[in-house]
Order: C-alpha cells, then structure tokens, then sequence
C-alpha cells in the first residue's frame, strides 16, 4: 500500500476529531452506495472498482482489437474523459503507444496524425477510441472528425479500427449505431473526471496493454480503506480535513510537487479533481503542479520567499533507473526531494506526503481512489456538490452558437 506522511501539515489532532465527526456522515452515505453496488448514482464511483460486468465488458472488447498489428491506440477525448487514462499511461508506461486528441490547436492535431501516418508506413495500423460521456464535447467531436477522415482514406478496415465509449443514447452513441463502429457505455450518473475505473479509463488502457485488474484491485482495496471513520486508517479523511484547514487558514493554493516526471500527468489529474470538483460559488483552492528539480528553478523563490499562501502535497516515488551513464541520479534526485522538504520545515511551510513507492498499476489505482475520496469528503467540508461543473457549461453553449451544427 501506499505510504503517507503527515507530521508537517501543520494541522492539530483536536482540529483533525472535530472536523473527522462533521463527515462521518458523509462517510455512511458513501457506505450505503458501496453496499448497494450501484453504478447509477453519483456516488456510484465507488463501486467502479468491482464492476465485474463492466471489467469483463473492457476485456472483452480489448482482446477483439489487440493484434499484432496494432500499433497504437489513438484516445480522442478531453478534461475527465482522457486525464485518467493517460495519468495511468504516463506514470507506468504500455506496450504499446497511446496517443491522445485533446486541444484542437490545429499544428498539434496534425502532428499527432503524422503519428498515425508513419505507423500505417511501417505496415501497422491504430486503434481509435473517442471518449465523452455527452457525445457532444466541441473538442473531441471536431478532432474525431479530423481523424475519422484521415482514417477512411488509409485504412480499408476503419469501421473495426473505432471504439467509442460514451453514455448510452447520447449523439456519439447514435452516431456509432448508424456507422457501425464498436461502442462501450460509460457510467451516465458518474461524473467524467470520477469515471476513469469506468471504461472511459479502462479501455484504452486494456487495449494498449496495461494489466486493469491490478489497477482496479490497487483502487479497490483503497476504496476499502477510504471508507473508514478512523483519521488514522484513512488518509482520504485526513487529507480532506488537512487541505480543509489550510484553505481556512488563508493557504488557498495547493502545490502538487512531483519529482518524477512520469508522475506530472497524476499531477495534472489530481488537479482537475479539485478544480471542477470544489470551485463552485467562490470556494476552492487554487491547484497547480510543480515537477522538482525544473520548477525550483525557475519557482523555488516564488514557493520559499513568497507569501505563505500554499499548501503543498508530495507525490513521490522511488526512480526506475538510479545510475545512468555511471551517474547516481537517482540518489542526487533523491537528496534534492530531502533537502527540499527539510527546508520547507524551516521555513514552516506546511506539506504532506504520499510515496508510491515502486509505480505499478496497483499503486497507482491506489493513489487515484484515494485522491477521489478525499475530494469527495473536501466537497462535504466546503458545502459544495463535487459531482457538476455548471460554470464551463456557458463557454460550451456559446461556442455551440457560434459553430452551429
């Protein structure tokens, strides 16, 4: 399991008890939906983990496309329906490349289909899996236009090149209906960002040859865990009240420090969690992300000469490879993360930390239920409903007008 440590949060015990009993009934509610196993319902996130049937449904699907032809797989999604996958990616690596259609900047997009086009060369062929739970999300419509086009002009088979994933009855599912392409349903109660143990996450993650059982099991056994009442068991409970009390005292900023550039992308995960999640009628925090040694260069003043508006979280791991070219990056890394925190102590710079340890699919389904929990219970704590994000929607509806059909 993961490892946490929270001695220099700068938060007291009788704070930790008081707060730990205003959710404790926040706590049952969450135990009432894991005991019905219900998907359709916001809190269903809960119960993603164990979907045998939905699980079963991925692997399924996946073992239909994995050839050994199969190139890449090429996600076209953007915010909660691609961060998930690609955090995992990113911080494990694959068998196979996964490429991901987010921005619609147009010099991005035709790199990335430059991608597709030296993969088709080399006599292999991709996967496309275009992911939104609405089916009408501007970004991913217009780029899984842009590759369904390319697609149809290089590949005889495109039709059993596409899966979508998306809720069942929306335009993109309809659209899947007449075309025939493949689809999977995603979870239409679950929030996007809260459905990445969904096949919204899981199948693109199958299919480019990540082992999901040990990510869900590693989320699973979390979940377990991030449904105690006890501060000492829970570190979803006690990271919840820790950036509580720093957001009530002034810090109104989480830093997100990494060490690890593989762990960047968990980073930026965790920082949409809390951001669509908890800003909603001026609450919040402001979460941003740090990779060490980069950003001590170019932020380290700003984080221990500035003003004591930040909260900081460490996400760390130990290193793949230590020596590298008869160097010890490895414990040079190591001893710049130390040194830092040590000098975050003397500067009463409050912080917690969680260590991942070796990163696996295990303990990487770890640490994203337990960040899920905690901004759950964060939500309870603030007053705020964490499951929608009626602020983006009117950039959406204008944007709609302004392209028209």
């Amino acid at each position: 399991m993961l490892s946490f440590d929270f001695k220099n949060s700068g938060v007291k015990a009788n704070q930790m008890s008081v707060a730990a009993k205003r959710l404790s009934h926040r706590i049952a509610e969450l135990k009432k939906a894991a005991v019905s196993g219900k998907l359709d319902l916001p809190e269903g996130f809960v119960n993603l983990a164990g979907d045998t049937a939905g699980i079963k449904a991925v692997k399924k699907m996946a073992a239909r496309k994995i050839s050994k032809k199969l190139g890449a797989v090429a996600v076209i999604g953007i915010g909660g329906s691609s961060l998930g996958a690609e955090a995992v990616a990113s911080a494990i690596g694959s068998a196979r490349p996964l490429i991901f259609f987010d921005n619609i900047d147009p010099d991005s997009v035709a790199e990335k289909i430059n991608i597709l086009k030296r993969i088709y060369a080399d006599g292999k062929h991709a996967l496309v899996v275009p992911v939104s739970k609405s089916g009408t999300t501007i970004e991913t419509s217009a780029n899984f236009e842009a590759v369904l086009n390319w697609l149809k002009r290089n590949d005889n088979k495109w039709r059993e090149r596409i899966v979508a994933v998306t809720d069942s009855g929306s335009p993109l599912h309809k659209k899947c209906l007449r075309e025939k392409f493949d689809v999977l349903s995603s979870p239409s109660h679950i929030s996007g960002r809260f459905s990445f143990l969904s096949p919204v996450g899981l199948f693109p993650l199958g299919a480019a040859g990540i082992d999901i059982g040990a990510f869900t099991g590693g989320a699973a056994a979390m979940g377990n865990i991030c449904l105690s009442e006890s501060i000492s068991v829970n570190p979803a409970l006690r990271g919840a009240i820790t950036l509580w009390s720093s957001c009530r005292s002034g810090k109104n900023i989480c830093n997100n420090f990494v060490f690890a550039d593989k762990l960047e992308k968990l980073a930026v995960f965790v920082r949409n969690l809390a951001a669509e999640s908890l800003s909603k009628g001026g609450s919040g925090f402001t979460s941003m992300v740090s990779v060490g040694s980069t950003d001590l260069h170019s932020m380290g003043q700003l984080y221990f000469g500035g003003p004591k508006d930040k909260f900081t979280v460490f996400l760390d791991s130990g290193p793949v490879a230590n020596v590298v070219s008869g160097v010890d990056l490895g414990r040079a890394i190591k001893a710049i993360e130390l040194a830092v925190k040590k000098s975050y102590g003397r500067s009463r710079l409050p912080y917690y930390s969680v260590d991942l340890g070796r990163v696996t699919p295990r303990s990487v389904g770890e640490l994203m239920a337990m960040k899920m929990f905690e901004t759950v219970y964060l939500g309870y704590l603030m007053g705020v409903n964490v499951f929608d994000q009626p602020a983006v929607e009117f950039y959406k509806k204008v944007a709609r007008r302004m392209l028209g059909k």
